[in-house]
């Protein structure tokens, strides 16, 4: 992966909701995954038209949770797969680095509810 790069890793369409997953690559060697919503339920969640939330994970923290998820290192790939299924969100991945101890930052990002900022340990 090269860092200007940003690969579209997972888009979900539904009659009410439409979702987005990007993997950003960090000149520091981590990620930033970036997903979009947009739709009835993103209203009702969030009242906002469409949200991005943000989970960011330093190396070690994404060499932590590749290995806890036995990705190994074609990381586009095993993002793509977990993003695969219909009923995967970002935030599972924040619940599987708590319940592992892995250090990550989100960010929640609404038109009229502002941001939401959420950090465990040192990723940033």
């Amino acid at each position: 992966m090269h860092v200007a790069e940003q690969i579209l890793i997972a888009r979900s369409a539904f009659p009410d909701e439409v979702r987005t997953v990007y993997l950003v690559p960090s000149a520091r060697g981590g990620v930033q995954l970036l997903q979009y919503s947009w739709g009835r339920l993103t209203r009702l969640a969030f009242g906002d038209d469409i949200v991005c939330l943000r989970l960011s994970l330093d190396e070690r923290a994404l060499s932590q949770l590749a290995a806890r998820l036995g990705w190994g290192s074609d990381l586009p790939r095993g993002f793509a797969a977990f993003f695969g299924q219909d009923d995967a969100l970002l935030v599972d991945l924040l619940d599987i680095c708590d319940r592992e101890g892995i250090a990550y930052g989100f960010c929640s990002v609404g038109g009229s509810t502002g941001t939401m900022v959420r950090r465990r340990g040192s990723a940033g």
